[in-house]
């Protein structure tokens, strides 16, 4: 009986919170006058300041230390991502046009890093960890240093030792221009910190102490002519050195062709490729990825792909898709959980020519309206259906469009700008609803996240979020219809996360 009585309690208690919560923000959303747009920053929430409703970059001290506690000098610090309740991102031109800054530690290992006070200051969302990379040329490179923010005491980060990597390159010509030859190394080094002579010796600055890996690539006019074999080392941190001579063997083509079940001529096709790590750890592999672009005949061309690596393919065109890749042997069970639509893999690509097996995407009618049944035209309506590389994190399905040669020519990464915006093809998995407010969008078999809005109308807050589930089933169209309040109405903000984390 006393049981019964607390938990009859606990679920009043947590009703009453919901009532709280949810409440406010469902009758703003369910009255309001059809024409009526309230002001976004006076409804969001009344009880926030506007000095703490304006985005802006806040700040931060960083001591970074060798493990004797000695200061480093002149490690190049950036903050490149950040996270939130919205997850965990790459900081480009995001958000609201606020910029990373590389800086670089004084004499006493100190430095200033800069954050933006929200990750959305339109939804009001916070900064909650910043992920900044720590580079000095004479200690391994971190990529991924989390500092939970604000913080009144400066971080203190403690750079790990390693091993740095000697020997002789070899190749079957002479290397006649040390700039051609590029490493791609694990932990993020970049190809500007190896230094290779005339002669074919060269040097990797310091890896991390345990297991790591390594690749030497000639580019020559844009082009890859050669790839040296994965190299993979133990450092145990006991020698500064350690010798390793390495050999460059030309790059192999490898052709492909879609399946027929793509009706010919294929349009707007290509794939996107990489090879295949054994899972152990994010910083001690590499990853070599590529994409190419689908002839109308249904073929296409990788140019260049290192000498025996297994490689996982994904491909689009317009109304199919490849149909989920089978586990290859080098993943385990516990590395291929995960609820992802999973890239097909073929383990000696480059014998002969491969077969992407293709199925159609399945077809979802979008209509949007406001609380009162009128369409809503020009709603920007998104799904982003995401790919699982079988180790190697995942992407939204095809996008963006870059290859691992690219960020060899490119250290800087500005590239990537084209990469997200390119034009070639169209927008996959987004529509833009007509005056009848429907739009019908194409997607895998797969569950989604849908998301709509435009300038006037977004969707409601439902537990921290502004989307809904979709699942798509095989052979199944679809229709969803979405009812959209004006801008203004709810903000995500903080109290959004305490509902998430009491519903779930």
């Amino acid at each position: 009986m006393r049981r019964f009585f607390w938990l009859r309690t606990l679920t009043l208690a947590v009703l009453l919170l919901a009532c709280l919560l949810v409440g406010p923000s469902w009758l703003r959303a369910h009255f309001y006058f059809q024409d009526e747009i309230p002001a976004p920053a006076e409804s969001a929430d009344s009880n926030q300041s506007q000095e703490s409703s304006t985005q802006e970059l806040l700040e931060f001290e960083m001591l970074v230390r060798d493990t004797d506690g000695n200061p480093i000098a002149g490690a190049k610090i950036k903050p490149w991502a950040v996270y939130s309740s919205l997850g965990h991102g790459p900081w480009g031109s995001e958000p609201d046009g606020l910029h990373p800054e590389e800086v670089t530690t004084d004499s006493g290992g100190r430095v200033t890093l800069k954050y933006p006070r929200f990750h959305s200051a339109d939804e009001q969302v916070r900064t909650l960890v910043v992920t900044a990379s720590v580079e000095h040329p004479d200690y391994p490179v971190v990529t991924h240093v989390d500092v939970a923010v604000p913080r009144s005491k400066p971080f203190k980060y403690l750079l790990p030792p390693g091993s740095a990597i000697e020997g002789k390159l070899q190749c079957g010509e002479a290397i006649q221009n040390p700039d051609e030859i590029r490493a791609v190394i694990s932990g993020g080094r970049t190809a500007s910190s190896v230094m290779v002579t005339e002669t074919g010796e060269y040097r990797i600055p310091p890896i991390q102490i345990g297991s790591g890996e390594f690749m030497f690539v000639r580019i020559k006019d844009k082009k890859i002519t050669h790839f040296s074999p994965i190299e993979k080392v133990d450092i145990d941190g006991e020698s500064p050195v350690v010798t390793r001579d390495v050999k460059l063997v030309p790059a192999i083509e490898i052709r492909g062709r879609l399946s027929d079940d793509v009706p010919r001529p294929v349009k707007n096709g290509r794939i996107r490729c990489q090879t295949i790590s054994t899972g152990k750890s994010w910083d001690s592999e590499i990853d070599w990825s590529d994409w190419a672009p689908v002839d109308e005949a249904g073929n296409f061309l990788i140019e260049s792909w290192p000498v025996d690596s297994p490689l996982q393919l994904i491909a689009l065109c317009d109304g199919f898709v490849a149909s989920p890749g089978e586990k290859p042997p080098m993943v385990t069970p516990e590395r291929a959980r995960g609820n992802y639509y999973r890239p097909q893999v073929f383990l000696k690509p480059g014998e002969e020519k491969i077969m992407v097996q293709m199925e159609p995407l399945i077809a979802i009618d979008i209509v949007a309206k406001n609380a009162f049944g009128k369409p809503l035209p020009e709603v920007n309506v998104n799904l982003n259906p995401n790919v699982g590389w079988w180790h190697g994190g995942s992407q939204i399905y095809c996008s963006p469009l870059y290859s691992s040669k690219d960020g060899l020519i490119d250290p800087d990464y500005d590239f990537m700008k084209d990469a997200y915006s390119n034009k070639t093809y169209p927008e996959a998995f987004q529509g833009i609803t007509d005056n009848n407010g429907h739009t019908r969008i194409d997607v895998p078999v797969d569950r989604h996240s849908l998301s709509a809005s435009n300038k006037r109308f977004q969707m409601p807050v439902k537990v921290g979020q502004r989307y809904v589930r979709v699942v798509a089933r095989k052979n199944h169209s679809m229709r969803i219809d979405l009812v959209l309040q004006p801008i203004g109405l709810d903000i995500l903000g903080d109290w959004e996360d305490l509902c998430g984390l009491v519903f779930g």
